[in-house]
This record gives C-alpha cells, sequence and structure tokens, in this order.
C-alpha cells in the first residue's frame, strides 16, 4: 500500500480513494501510513515540478510569493477544492525549498487526514452498530463528535478562506492571465 499510495499521489494526485482503502485495510494507523505516503508523493511531485521551472518559457519571478511564502502555502494547502496536483506544484510558485515543502505539506495535510479517517472509521463502527442494533441513539452518540469536528474544521477554513482571499484570488487571476 505504501508504494502504491505514493506513486498515485505522485502521478494522479487524486486522494480520496486512497484515504478509504488505507482507512479500511489499517484503521485508526492509517493515519499515519497515509501521512507519510501523500507528504513523500506529494514531495517527489514537487521535485519534479522545481526541475521543470526552468523550461517553463514565461518568467515566474512575476508570480512568485515572496513575503509570508511558507505561512501562506500552509493556508493554501487548507483550502479545499483545490486538486492535491495543483497543491503539489504550486510550491514552485511560493518560492520554497523541498525542506519548507514538505513541513508544510506535514502541517496542513495531517489535520485533514486525521479527520477523515476518524470520521470515516465512526461511520464504520456506527454501520455496524447499526446492523446489529436499529438504535439511532446508539448512532447520534458515535457521530455526533466527528460531526461537531467536521464543522469546526469547515469554520476554520471558511475563516481563513475570507480573510486570505482576495490575496490568492488575485495571484491566481494573474497565473491563469500568463497562459
Amino acid at each position: 500500500y505504501f508504494f502504491i499510495s505514493i506513486l498515485w499521489i505522485c502521478l494522479v494526485g487524486i486522494v480520496s480513494p486512497m484515504l478509504v482503502i488505507s482507512t479500511l485495510f489499517f484503521g485508526y494507523a492509517s493515519c499515519i501510513v497515509s501521512i507519510v505516503s501523500f507528504t513523500i508523493g506529494s514531495t517527489i511531485s514537487f521535485f519534479f515540478a522545481k526541475g521543470l521551472k526552468g523550461s517553463i518559457n514565461f518568467n515566474l519571478n512575476k508570480f512568485s510569493v515572496k513575503k509570508n511564502a511558507f505561512f501562506l502555502f500552509i493556508i493554501f494547502r487548507f483550502i479545499p477544492g483545490i486538486p492535491f496536483m495543483i497543491k503539489n506544484f504550486s510550491g514552485v510558485f511560493f518560492n520554497l525549498n523541498i525542506r519548507q515543502f514538505t513541513i508544510a505539506t506535514v502541517l496542513s495535510e495531517s489535520p485533514q487526514i486525521i479527520l477523515f479517517v476518524f470520521v470515516l472509521n465512526r461511520l464504520i463502527q456506527s454501520s455496524e452498530i447499526l446492523i446489529s442494533n436499529f438504535d439511532l441513539t446508539i448512532l447520534y452518540n458515535e457521530l455526533l463528535t466527528p460531526i461537531l469536528l467536521i464543522v469546526f474544521f469547515l469554520v476554520f477554513i471558511f475563516i481563513i478562506k475570507i480573510k486570505f482571499q482576495n490575496y490568492f484570488y488575485k495571484k491566481l487571476f494573474f497565473f491563469f492571465y500568463i497562459f
């Protein structure tokens, strides 16, 4: 699983199937396995993007983030809905080195992976309880914590998105305008 996960993240970049498979195979231990394999796959992808930076014809200095790049990259990786491949390649535009990219990836993706694994494990446990004993109070007790965690996480992401929305939109508009 570890090797396939690294290749999948490096080449395809779709996270959800690998998280579901790892959660089904490893349970809560999949948090560690997924964080490590996703970080390695993302770093390899970033390394390729950094190598391709020289072969791109336009000037990347116009679209680089220099002020608070590490912090802004962590916030950028927190934003949901952005494909993993774009997150991995965008490290080049934030002028990060491999060490900074790896640390930022671990810091930003770990909470999301842990939350996903926790919620999925709770859903699996609650479905087993629901099959054996159709008691909705037990189901409510099992799923209350994951639902509250998701709500708090979404509120946190929403606040970050609102705070930094104008900055990222200006940079992304400039990036797509160049192409």
